[in-house]
Protein backbone atom coordinates (compact mmCIF):
# COMPACT_ATOMS: atom_id res chain seq x y z
CA UNK A 1 0.00 0.00 0.00
CA UNK A 2 1.21 3.52 -0.76
CA UNK A 3 1.77 5.89 2.11
CA UNK A 4 -0.86 8.63 2.60
CA UNK A 5 0.27 12.16 1.65
CA UNK A 6 0.71 14.59 4.50
CA UNK A 7 -0.47 17.68 2.58
CA UNK A 8 -3.23 18.28 0.01
CA UNK A 9 -2.50 19.71 -3.46
CA UNK A 10 -3.51 23.22 -2.28
CA UNK A 11 -1.15 23.00 0.67
CA UNK A 12 1.63 21.81 -1.67
CA UNK A 13 1.20 24.93 -3.82
CA UNK A 14 1.14 27.17 -0.73
CA UNK A 15 4.39 25.63 0.57
CA UNK A 16 6.02 25.97 -2.86
CA UNK A 17 5.12 29.71 -2.99
CA UNK A 18 6.57 30.27 0.50
CA UNK A 19 9.72 28.41 -0.52
CA UNK A 20 10.15 30.22 -3.89
CA UNK A 21 8.79 33.76 -3.44
CA UNK A 22 9.31 34.39 0.29
CA UNK A 23 12.64 32.49 0.22
CA UNK A 24 11.87 30.52 3.38
CA UNK A 25 14.13 27.48 3.80
CA UNK A 26 12.82 23.91 3.86
CA UNK A 27 14.02 23.51 7.48
CA UNK A 28 12.11 26.63 8.58
CA UNK A 29 8.98 25.35 6.80
CA UNK A 30 9.43 21.93 8.44
CA UNK A 31 9.43 23.63 11.86
CA UNK A 32 6.38 25.64 10.91
CA UNK A 33 4.37 22.58 9.76
CA UNK A 34 5.78 20.19 12.43
CA UNK A 35 7.25 17.68 10.00
CA UNK A 36 10.60 16.69 8.50
CA UNK A 37 12.41 18.69 5.79
CA UNK A 38 12.10 15.66 3.45
CA UNK A 39 8.27 15.94 3.64
CA UNK A 40 8.50 19.65 2.70
CA UNK A 41 10.84 18.88 -0.23
CA UNK A 42 8.42 16.25 -1.54
CA UNK A 43 5.54 18.76 -1.33
CA UNK A 44 7.58 21.32 -3.34
CA UNK A 45 8.35 18.72 -6.02
CA UNK A 46 4.67 17.70 -6.26
CA UNK A 47 3.73 21.37 -6.79
CA UNK A 48 6.18 21.53 -9.73
CA UNK A 49 8.82 23.59 -7.92
CA UNK A 50 12.60 23.12 -8.10
CA UNK A 51 14.80 22.78 -5.01
CA UNK A 52 17.55 25.36 -4.56
CA UNK A 53 21.22 24.43 -4.81
CA UNK A 54 23.56 25.26 -1.91
CA UNK A 55 24.90 28.31 -3.77
CA UNK A 56 21.38 29.61 -4.42
CA UNK A 57 20.35 28.93 -0.81
CA UNK A 58 23.26 31.05 0.48
CA UNK A 59 22.00 34.01 -1.59
CA UNK A 60 18.48 33.92 -0.17
CA UNK A 61 17.19 36.80 1.96
CA UNK A 62 17.09 34.60 5.09
CA UNK A 63 20.77 33.56 4.77
CA UNK A 64 21.91 37.13 4.07
CA UNK A 65 20.16 38.30 7.23
CA UNK A 66 21.80 35.51 9.23
CA UNK A 67 25.25 36.45 7.93
CA UNK A 68 24.71 40.07 8.95
CA UNK A 69 23.28 39.13 12.33
CA UNK A 70 26.30 36.94 13.13
CA UNK A 71 28.75 39.62 11.98
CA UNK A 72 30.02 41.52 15.10
CA UNK A 73 30.63 44.66 13.00
CA UNK A 74 27.03 44.78 11.76
CA UNK A 75 25.30 47.02 14.32
CA UNK A 76 22.22 48.13 12.38
CA UNK A 77 18.86 46.55 13.26
CA UNK A 78 15.88 46.57 10.86
CA UNK A 79 17.56 49.21 8.68
CA UNK A 80 15.46 50.32 5.68
CA UNK A 81 18.44 49.76 3.33
CA UNK A 82 18.96 46.11 4.40
CA UNK A 83 19.29 43.91 1.32
CA UNK A 84 19.20 46.92 -1.04
CA UNK A 85 22.08 47.94 -3.31
CA UNK A 86 22.89 50.96 -5.42
CA UNK A 87 22.14 50.60 -9.12
CA UNK A 88 25.08 50.80 -11.59
CA UNK A 89 23.86 54.25 -12.69
CA UNK A 90 23.92 55.60 -9.09
CA UNK A 91 27.40 54.16 -8.55
CA UNK A 92 28.65 55.91 -11.72
CA UNK A 93 27.11 59.22 -10.61
CA UNK A 94 28.89 58.94 -7.23
CA UNK A 95 32.22 58.32 -9.03
CA UNK A 96 31.71 61.31 -11.35
CA UNK A 97 30.83 63.57 -8.38
CA UNK A 98 34.36 63.15 -6.95
CA UNK A 99 36.29 63.11 -10.24
CA UNK A 100 39.10 65.53 -11.09
CA UNK A 101 38.69 69.10 -9.83
CA UNK A 102 35.49 68.17 -7.98
CA UNK A 103 37.53 66.09 -5.53
CA UNK A 104 38.23 68.19 -2.36
CA UNK A 105 41.83 66.90 -2.26
CA UNK A 106 42.52 67.69 -5.96
CA UNK A 107 45.97 69.29 -6.44
CA UNK A 108 46.77 69.30 -2.73
CA UNK A 109 50.10 67.50 -2.89
CA UNK A 110 53.55 68.44 -1.59
CA UNK A 111 53.57 71.90 0.00
CA UNK A 112 49.86 72.37 -0.71
CA UNK A 113 48.94 69.28 1.35
CA UNK A 114 47.12 70.23 4.59
CA UNK A 115 49.53 68.17 6.78
CA UNK A 116 52.73 69.38 5.04
CA UNK A 117 55.44 70.33 7.56
CA UNK A 118 53.37 69.20 10.54
CA UNK A 119 55.33 66.51 12.35
CA UNK A 120 55.12 65.01 15.82
CA UNK A 121 57.59 66.22 18.42
CA UNK A 122 60.15 63.82 19.89
CA UNK A 123 58.22 63.69 23.20
CA UNK A 124 55.00 62.75 21.41
CA UNK A 125 56.82 60.03 19.45
CA UNK A 126 58.36 58.67 22.68
CA UNK A 127 54.92 58.51 24.31
CA UNK A 128 53.52 56.57 21.35
CA UNK A 129 56.49 54.17 21.42
CA UNK A 130 56.03 53.68 25.17
CA UNK A 131 52.34 52.87 24.74
CA UNK A 132 53.10 50.37 21.97
CA UNK A 133 55.75 48.63 24.07
CA UNK A 134 53.51 48.67 27.14
CA UNK A 135 55.90 50.85 29.21
CA UNK A 136 53.78 53.73 30.48
CA UNK A 137 55.58 54.51 33.76
CA UNK A 138 58.85 56.40 33.83
CA UNK A 139 61.85 55.00 35.72
CA UNK A 140 61.33 57.52 38.57
CA UNK A 141 57.70 56.43 39.01
CA UNK A 142 58.72 52.76 39.00
CA UNK A 143 61.35 53.43 41.66
CA UNK A 144 58.79 55.21 43.87
CA UNK A 145 56.40 52.26 43.53
CA UNK A 146 59.18 49.83 44.50
CA UNK A 147 60.08 51.86 47.61
CA UNK A 148 56.45 52.00 48.75
CA UNK A 149 56.10 48.21 48.49
CA UNK A 150 59.36 47.48 50.35
CA UNK A 151 58.89 45.71 53.66
CA UNK A 152 55.10 45.46 53.23
CA UNK A 153 53.54 42.00 53.42
CA UNK A 154 49.96 40.87 53.20
CA UNK A 155 48.46 40.03 56.56
CA UNK A 156 48.00 36.26 57.00
CA UNK A 157 44.50 34.75 57.18
CA UNK A 158 42.99 33.94 60.56
CA UNK A 159 42.69 30.25 61.51
CA UNK A 160 38.89 30.35 61.10
CA UNK A 161 39.27 31.77 57.57
CA UNK A 162 41.89 29.13 56.69
CA UNK A 163 39.55 26.37 57.89
CA UNK A 164 36.68 27.78 55.79
CA UNK A 165 38.93 27.87 52.70
CA UNK A 166 39.94 24.23 53.30
CA UNK A 167 36.31 23.13 53.74
CA UNK A 168 35.23 24.87 50.52
CA UNK A 169 38.14 23.43 48.54
CA UNK A 170 37.44 19.90 49.77
CA UNK A 171 33.75 20.26 48.94
CA UNK A 172 34.69 21.59 45.48
CA UNK A 173 36.97 18.62 44.74
CA UNK A 174 34.58 16.03 46.15
CA UNK A 175 31.66 17.20 44.02
CA UNK A 176 33.93 17.67 40.94
CA UNK A 177 32.00 20.85 40.25
CA UNK A 178 34.15 22.83 37.83
CA UNK A 179 37.18 22.21 35.62
CA UNK A 180 38.50 19.30 37.75
CA UNK A 181 39.43 16.28 35.59
CA UNK A 182 40.96 12.90 36.36
CA UNK A 183 44.57 12.60 35.19
CA UNK A 184 45.68 9.81 32.85
CA UNK A 185 47.32 7.75 35.68
CA UNK A 186 44.12 8.11 37.76
CA UNK A 187 42.01 6.84 34.84
CA UNK A 188 44.33 3.82 34.43
CA UNK A 189 44.07 3.13 38.17
CA UNK A 190 40.27 3.25 38.00
CA UNK A 191 40.38 0.79 35.09
CA UNK A 192 42.51 -1.58 37.23
CA UNK A 193 39.96 -1.41 40.07
CA UNK A 194 37.14 -2.25 37.66
CA UNK A 195 39.01 -5.23 36.19
CA UNK A 196 39.70 -6.59 39.70
CA UNK A 197 36.07 -5.84 40.76
CA UNK A 198 37.25 -3.67 43.68
CA UNK A 199 34.74 -1.02 44.81
CA UNK A 200 36.36 2.35 45.32
CA UNK A 201 35.63 5.99 46.13
CA UNK A 202 37.36 9.01 44.57
CA UNK A 203 38.54 12.09 46.49
CA UNK A 204 38.02 10.53 49.93
CA UNK A 205 38.31 12.95 52.85
CA UNK A 206 40.83 12.18 55.61
CA UNK A 207 40.94 15.07 58.08
CA UNK A 208 41.82 18.18 56.07
CA UNK A 209 43.25 16.11 53.22
CA UNK A 210 41.72 14.38 50.19
CA UNK A 211 43.07 10.98 49.22
CA UNK A 212 42.90 10.04 45.53
CA UNK A 213 41.14 6.70 46.19
CA UNK A 214 39.63 4.83 49.11
CA UNK A 215 38.97 1.11 48.69
CA UNK A 216 35.49 0.57 50.11
CA UNK A 217 35.00 -1.81 53.08
CA UNK A 218 38.76 -1.53 53.83
CA UNK A 219 41.10 0.88 55.61
CA UNK A 220 43.35 1.30 52.52
CA UNK A 221 43.99 4.60 50.76
CA UNK A 222 45.70 4.78 47.36
CA UNK A 223 47.58 7.88 46.23
CA UNK A 224 48.68 8.50 42.63
CA UNK A 225 51.81 10.69 42.77
CA UNK A 226 52.92 12.69 39.73
CA UNK A 227 56.62 12.28 38.90
CA UNK A 228 57.39 15.99 38.63
CA UNK A 229 55.05 17.42 41.28
CA UNK A 230 55.91 14.88 44.00
CA UNK A 231 59.56 14.45 42.90
CA UNK A 232 60.17 10.88 41.72
CA UNK A 233 63.75 9.98 42.83
CA UNK A 234 64.13 7.76 39.74
CA UNK A 235 63.74 10.82 37.51
CA UNK A 236 65.18 13.66 39.63
CA UNK A 237 68.54 13.69 41.40
CA UNK A 238 67.91 17.17 42.89
CA UNK A 239 64.55 18.54 44.04
CA UNK A 240 63.36 22.13 43.75
CA UNK A 241 61.61 24.10 46.55
CA UNK A 242 58.11 23.12 45.41
CA UNK A 243 58.98 19.39 45.31
CA UNK A 244 60.57 19.54 48.78
CA UNK A 245 57.46 21.25 50.19
CA UNK A 246 55.23 18.63 48.58
CA UNK A 247 57.31 15.81 50.09
CA UNK A 248 56.83 17.36 53.56
CA UNK A 249 53.08 17.58 52.94
CA UNK A 250 52.99 13.92 51.86
CA UNK A 251 54.73 12.89 55.10
CA UNK A 252 52.20 14.86 57.16
CA UNK A 253 49.30 13.29 55.27
CA UNK A 254 50.74 9.80 55.83
CA UNK A 255 51.08 10.44 59.59
CA UNK A 256 47.53 11.80 59.80
CA UNK A 257 46.13 8.79 57.92
CA UNK A 258 47.98 6.36 60.22
CA UNK A 259 46.61 8.13 63.31
CA UNK A 260 43.08 7.71 61.95
CA UNK A 261 43.69 3.99 61.26
CA UNK A 262 44.30 4.04 57.47
CA UNK A 263 47.06 2.41 55.43
CA UNK A 264 48.42 4.64 52.64
CA UNK A 265 49.73 3.06 49.44
CA UNK A 266 51.52 5.34 46.98
CA UNK A 267 52.13 4.62 43.29
CA UNK A 268 54.30 6.70 40.96
CA UNK A 269 52.95 8.04 37.67
CA UNK A 270 55.83 6.41 35.74
CA UNK A 271 55.02 2.92 37.14
CA UNK A 272 51.29 3.25 36.34
CA UNK A 273 51.90 4.42 32.76
CA UNK A 274 54.70 1.97 31.86
CA UNK A 275 54.15 -1.02 34.21
CA UNK A 276 50.38 -1.17 34.69
CA UNK A 277 50.44 -4.98 35.01
CA UNK A 278 52.90 -4.88 37.95
CA UNK A 279 50.75 -2.27 39.67
CA UNK A 280 47.71 -4.48 39.08
CA UNK A 281 49.49 -7.47 40.66
CA UNK A 282 50.51 -5.40 43.73
CA UNK A 283 46.91 -4.24 44.28
CA UNK A 284 45.65 -7.82 43.84
CA UNK A 285 48.10 -9.10 46.50
CA UNK A 286 47.31 -6.21 48.91
CA UNK A 287 43.54 -6.61 48.53
CA UNK A 288 43.75 -10.45 48.39
CA UNK A 289 41.53 -10.63 45.33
Amino acid sequence: MSRKQRFSSKQDVKIEIQYRKKEISSFALARRYHCSSATIKNAIKRAGGKLRSLKEAMNTKFCRQLQRRNNPFWKRKNHPMDGKHHSPETIQKMKDANKGEKNPMFGKTGEKAPMFGKHLSEDAKQKIRGKREGTHHTEETKQKMREKKKGKKREPHLENTKQKIREKMIQYLQTHHGPYKDTKPELIMQNIFRKLHIPYEKQYRVGNHLADFHLLNTNKLIEVDGDWYHGNPKKFSKFNKMQLKQKERDKKHNKLAKKLGYIVLRFWENDILNNAEKVKEKIRIICKV
